[in-house]
């Protein structure tokens, strides 16, 4: 039978037992597991699972209270230094990971992000947003009409429908008559019928500033911007949504003016991308600066984490774009 050799501190431990017991049950608890662990494993680790049963921290029942109380009583085997209980920034810390590399700021979906209504996908170039873009739109449960002078074959899903492909803007422009003529229609059916319901339908567009700048229209025609902010403002109540990429988050990135404020309120989130994403940080730029980062074919590097931000309630979260273009 294995003989037991006496800790020196013994006597220390039950004097401790004696006078934490009628004190402080949960410490009376730590202490009596810490003598158990110098007793026997197999009696520690029963001992453990007792005490996390009924409701006691598991580092509790291991006896690390005990240790972390008293380090100048308890060693661990070998002269090995104790772990800490919680990591060195603590359990608060907004640089708590929640695996791998991943900050705990909280995470958004692309499902999620594909349950609104209106989205503004903002970075500079090679940032990621037309692959965020084709990514949503794989998830968009609605009608969706990309106007892309710059399609090809396979840039987009197969849920969308392109206009404008081969630089045919007239197209890209007519698109956007027909789209306010729908909702001029469904406001009427509305006005008749408060019991009416439409089919959503959503118009999307990669750079969209850059295409309204290539439409030239009549003295008396809405420029595309001005069509397109009519849209935001209106089209949720019937159905009708946008998407779209740019360069910034100001009426001018998508061609038009206004006031900022009110732009950015038409949308459920932007998503900011690139360059974009320290800025939306900076209060946070611990997180920045941790954050995965990828490599352009130019060599250029960008976060592979975008954010997201509700304009109306000011809500952050990340995204992660490692491998959305395979969901």
């Amino acid at each position: 039978m294995e003989q037991h050799t006496r800790h020196p501190f013994d006597l220390i431990d039950l004097g401790l037992l004696l006078f934490v017991a009628p004190l402080h049950p949960v410490a009376f608890f730590a202490v009596l597991g810490q003598w158990f662990v110098r007793r026997s494993s197999g009696i520690a680790a029963s001992a453990a699972d007792t005490l996390t049963a009924i409701g006691v921290d598991r580092r509790l029942a291991e006896g690390r209270l005990a240790r972390a109380l008293l380090p100048g009583l308890t060693a661990r085997p070998g002269g090995q230094p104790e772990p800490p209980l919680l990591p060195a920034w603590g359990d608060n810390h907004p640089l708590a990971e929640t695996g791998n590399d991943a900050p705990a700021l909280p995470m958004i979906t692309l499902a999620e992000l594909a349950a609104g209504d209106n989205l503004l996908i903002v970075g500079n170039r090679g940032s990621g947003k037309t692959t965020l873009l084709q990514a949503i739109l794989a998830h968009r449960q609605r009608r969706c009409y990309v106007l892309d002078p710059h399609s090809h074959p396979g840039k987009w899903p197969a849920n969308a429908k392109v206009l404008g492909g081969g630089r045919d803007f007239a197209t890209i422009y007519a698109a956007l008559l027909r789209a306010e003529a729908e909702l001029t229609r469904r406001a009427k059916a509305l006005n008749s019928d408060a019991h009416a319901r439409f089919a959503p339908f959503t118009l999307a567009s990669d750079e969209w500033g850059s295409v309204t700048s290539e439409i030239v229209v009549g003295k008396d025609q809405d420029s595309p911007g001005r069509l397109m902010i009519r849209l935001l403002k209106e089209g949720r109540k019937f159905g009708l949504s946008f998407i779209g990429c740019a360069h910034g988050d100001t009426a001018e990135s998508l061609g038009s003016k206004g006031d900022t404020v009110a732009f950015r309120a038409s949308f459920d989130w932007i998503v900011y991308c690139g360059a974009f994403v320290a800025r939306e940080l900076r209060d946070l730029s611990e997180i920045g600066q941790r954050l995965p980062m990828g490599r352009t074919p130019e060599g250029g590097t960008f976060p592979l984490m975008v954010v997201a931000v509700s304009p109306v309630t000011g809500a952050r979260r990340l995204l992660d774009l490692r491998g959305i273009d395979r969901v």
